[in-house]
C-alpha cells in the first residue's frame, strides 16, 4: 500500500498521520503495534474492503506517517492522536481490531465511547505494566532504558530485526523478503525513535497510562473476540488469560501455531475467525 493512496491528519503543525479509508460499508478500524504499520493488515484489508469501510492509521513514527525524531513518542500521545482521527472521521458506529501495542493506544477512547463500539476484537495485546503477566524482570528493565539498547534501536534497527523473528510463528515462514519489509519502515536512525519510544513505554510501568487496567472489566458490555496467537514468545497465553478472566463473557480463539504478528502470518485464520465474529 502506497503512500500516495493514504489520507492525511495533521495532528499537530507540521506532523502528519497518514491512514488508509478503503470502501463504502459498515467501518472497521484496524490498529497495529511495534515494529510494524498498517500493512501488517494488507491482506485481510483487501478482503474486507470489498464489503466494509476499512480504515488503518500509521501511528506516528510507523508506516507512511511522519517519523520527526524530535517527536515525543509516549504513549499518551498516541492516544491522543488516535482520538484525533477518530473524531475527525466523525464515524457514528464502527467495528475495531488491535494488536499489540494498538490496544492500550485505542482503549481509553473505546472506553470513553462504548456507544461507538460494535465489537472489538483484541489480538495478542496487553493493557497494563507488561511484568504482572509477563517475563520482565528488573535485570531487563534495566536492559531496555540503558544507553546499549538505545544504540541497538536506533543505530542497529534492533526492534524489527530480532523482534519479529523472535515473535514469529510456525504456520508460515518468516521469509527473508517478508521480514526485510519490517526492517525497511524504519531505514535510517531518525526513523527509529518511534520503536524506541514504545520500548520505553514497557519500562515505565508506574505510568498512569497503565493505570487503565482497572477500567478494562467495562468491556464485557460490548461483543468482544479474543484472537491470539499461541506461539508468541512476547505476549504469551498467559495474557491472554488474563484478558478472559477481565472479560469472562467474551469469545476466544486461539491459533496454535501462529506467532505474534498474527494478521501476517495467518490473514486467512483471522479473516475466518473475524467473519464468524461478527455474523454472530
Amino acid at each position: 500500500m502506497e503512500r500516495n493512496n493514504m489520507d492525511e491528519l495533521e495532528i499537530q503543525k507540521g506532523i502528519v498521520l497518514r491512514y488508509h479509508d478503503i470502501g463504502n460499508g459498515f467501518p472497521i478500524i484496524f490498529v497495529h503495534g511495534t515494529p510494524s504499520s498498517s500493512d501488517e493488515f494488507i491482506t485481510v484489508i483487501n478482503k474486507f474492503k470489498n464489503t466494509f469501510r476499512v480504515i488503518a492509521p500509521d501511528h506516528i513514527g510507523f508506516g507512511a506517517s511522519d517519523k520527526p525524531k524530535d517527536y515525543d513518542y509516549t504513549i499518551q500521545n498516541h492516544q491522543e492522536n488516535f482520538s484525533k482521527l477518530i473524531q475527525h472521521l466523525n464515524l457514528k458506529k464502527f467495528h475495531i481490531v488491535v494488536h499489540d501495542f494498538g490496544g492500550i493506544i485505542s482503549l481509553p477512547f473505546i472506553l470513553e465511547n462504548m456507544n461507538l463500539v460494535s465489537s472489538l476484537v483484541i489480538i495478542n495485546s496487553w493493557a497494563w505494566p507488561m511484568s504482572k503477566i509477563e517475563y520482565f524482570p528488573n535485570w531487563m528493565k534495566f536492559l531496555m532504558s540503558s544507553a546499549t539498547m538505545k544504540f541497538l534501536y536506533l543505530k542497529m534497527n534492533y526492534s524489527p530485526k530480532f523482534f519479529v523473528k523472535l515473535a514469529w510463528g510456525k504456520h508460515t515462514p518468516l521469509t527473508i523478503e517478508k521480514h526485510q519489509k519490517y526492517i525497511e519502515k524504519f531505514k535510517n536512525q531518525d526513523e527509529r525513535f518511534g520503536t524506541w519510544g514504545f520500548a520505553q513505554a514497557l519500562v515505565k510501568e508506574n505510568d498512569d497510562v497503565w493505570q487503565i487496567e482497572n477500567q478494562l472489566n467495562k468491556l464485557s458490555k460490548i461483543p468482544v473476540l479474543l484472537l491470539w496467537g499461541a506461539s508468541d514468545k512476547l505476549i504469551t497465553l498467559k495474557s491472554y488469560e488474563y484478558w478472559k478472566k477481565l472479560i469472562p463473557n467474551a469469545k476466544t480463539k486461539v491459533l496454535e501455531k501462529v506467532g505474534h504478528f498474527v494478521a501476517d502470518e495467518a490473514p486467512e485464520l483471522m479473516i475466518e475467525e473475524i467473519e464468524n465474529f461478527y455474523s454472530k
